[in-house]
């Protein structure tokens, strides 16, 4: 297609500048920051700018938990330009030690047509405004030269995502909430086609029972059992997860019908049994923000581990909507529960709690929620406690 190429002071107001501008999570540089260290690097991408971000310019609602006074960090820069491959959370970790808090300080330039959106070669600059220190888009230096316009054919550039998507992306479909009497009646496998087999994986053929769907269903093969979450504290039943084990599309209705499986995470085996696939799960465009009444709970799962994990893992969490738990809220990870001896009174003394790192979540459910960890400074186990920042 072709392109009219306008001097950058035009192409800057029609491009828009930041908005959602550090929304989310990616690529943020290790520099300490007392008194927490700054989130690591992610490289992700979100496929669908679909949530509501908070309209830069317009005040944002402070939380209870967004009470205390931004930090700005010390390192930070005074001007910084926009490049391809950035991500909003890494714009906002290089000036916020909490890169969440990005709409108490923006200041939105009225101009801009779209302020929800920030392009490579747009540049932020930190700026006294009113007697607040603000971030604010700047139009760069008119150049020396005359300019005129001219056509050029030249890709449209894309504004830079907010959520480090990759990173996400494999555990969207890692676990599902299931009804445990529905699942003992679901459909199940009965084995490969090839009878010799023991172990199936992609592109092997399976046949299945308990179902009279059409050619071109597809399924979602998952464990026998599923795991019942309760509340660590109360024990009261929170749902039911089952892990995902891959996916498999119908060929051949049928008694037995013949299927073909078409995603493996995991080894299937016959008498695994089959959940109706989801619709496209697609993470929203999150805008990463601290929850707005207080909530508390505890890590029930950790993901691909058994006792510890870290950082850009998923876990499960015993809190959900019915909590007022949404997409998008970051939580802080603190660990509780440790006790050492007093080599001097004698018996035990139990540590004040410690915050060791933070999750973002991504998936709720009524009774509980799957996060990502963006940030650990120790290992995570289950039983510690989500709560919100300080």
């Amino acid at each position: 297609m072709f392109i009219l190429k306008l001097p950058r002071p035009l192409a800057g107001l029609i491009t828009g500048s930041l908005a959602t501008l550090l929304t989310a999570c990616a690529t943020a540089p290790h520099v300490a920051e007392p008194p927490r260290a700054p989130l690591a690097p992610a490289d992700l991408r979100t496929p669908s700018p679909s949530a509501q971000a908070t309209p830069l310019g317009e005040p944002a609602a402070v939380s209870p938990a967004q009470a205390t006074p931004v930090v700005w960090r010390s390192d930070r820069p005074l001007r910084y330009t926009v490049r391809k491959g950035d991500t909003l959370w890494d714009i906002s970790a290089r000036f916020l030690r909490d890169p969440w808090r990005w709409p108490e300080v923006w200041h939105a330039n009225p101009q801009v047509r779209n302020p929800h959106r920030i392009y490579p070669g747009d540049i932020l600059e930190v700026a006294v405004i009113n007697g607040q220190t603000m971030l604010q888009p700047v139009e760069p230096p008119l150049p020396a030269h005359r300019l005129s316009p001219e056509v050029r054919r030249e890709p449209l550039e894309e504004a830079i995502p907010a959520l480090p998507y990759e990173r996400i992306a494999p555990f969207l479909t890692e676990t599902a909430p299931v009804d445990i009497k529905a699942l003992k009646k679901a459909p199940y496998l009965l084995g490969p086609v090839n009878a010799e087999q023991l172990i199936m994986g992609v592109g092997d053929r399976v046949y299945i029972r308990g179902t009279d769907a059409p050619a071109g269903t597809s399924f979602q093969v998952v464990g026998n059992h599923g795991v019942a979450l309760k509340n660590p504290d109360t024990g009261k039943p929170l749902g039911n997860q089952v892990e995902v084990l891959g996916m498999i599309r119908l060929i051949q209705s049928g008694d037995p019908a013949e299927a073909v499986i078409t995603q493996s995470r995991r080894e299937m085996r016959a008498e695994n049994r089959l959940l109706p696939a989801p619709e496209a799960l697609i993470t929203p465009d999150l805008l990463p923000r601290a929850p707005g009444q207080p909530i508390s709970g505890r890590i029930l799962l950790l993901s691909n581990a058994i006792s510890q994990t870290g950082q850009y893992q998923s876990v499960t969490l015993g809190l959900g909507s019915r909590e007022g738990l949404e997409i998008g809220h970051v939580l802080t990870i603190y660990r509780s529960g440790i006790r050492i001896p007093d080599p001097v009174r004698g018996g035990k003394v139990d540590l004040p709690e410690e915050p060791i790192g933070e999750v973002l979540v991504f998936r709720v459910f009524e009774g509980f929620s799957q996060a990502l960890i963006v940030r650990s400074t120790r290992s995570i186990s289950v039983g510690d406690r989500v709560a919100n920042p300080p």
